[in-house]
């Protein structure tokens, strides 16, 4: 199982504890309604938050990828290069 699937897994169970949780409590229908409004946007900012730290992962995994790749494709060319150089010399 992916960590993603895992952590999305985790995160609906728990959101679905805390609604059953809310539902089950012997308060009044507004106190209610208003613990469901504010469980679902403490689980939204959650979410929200949670996605901006895999994009800003994401988007450094990509930048050191690409740096990567631009420094072997350098040495590469330096390789070949001298590799054509010895050629040409003999």
């Amino acid at each position: 199982m992916k960590s993603s699937d895992l952590f999305f897994a985790f995160v609906g169970g728990a959101a679905l504890g805390a609604l059953a949780g809310i539902l089950l409590a012997p308060d009044k229908g507004s106190e209610t309604r208003k613990k469901i409004v504010d469980t679902a946007k403490d689980f939204s900012t959650g979410i929200h938050d949670k996605l901006d730290d895999l994009k800003e992962s994401v988007n450094s995994t990509i930048d050191d990828m690409k740096e990567t790749l631009h420094h072997e494709r350098m040495r590469a060319e330096a390789e070949a290069k001298t590799a054509q150089q010895k050629v040409e010399d003999e």
